[in-house]
């Protein structure tokens, strides 16, 4: 998880908090959280028409909120 969060900084996505112990912790809350109401209320469903992991795109620009890039120059 640690590579994937170090490459989204170095292209702008993501301030680099976001591959903080932090950051990390956060993002598997989101996902954990999308994924157990998931098993729990419609564990038959694909992952596109889930009530739940459909929703996943938006967890993940939530994330982004949390985390928004940085400004050129900023530190």
């Amino acid at each position: 998880m640690q590579t994937v969060f170090s490459l989204s900084p170095d292209r702008g996505e993501l301030h680099p908090a976001a591959a903080s112990e932090e950051g990390q912790a956060l993002l598997s809350v989101l996902i954990a959280g999308v994924m157990s109401q998931q098993l729990a209320n419609q564990p038959q469903a694909s992952w596109n028409q889930g009530r739940f992991t459909r929703l996943t795109p938006l967890v993940l620009q939530l994330f982004q909120c949390a985390y928004p890039a940085q400004e050129r120059g900023e530190r």
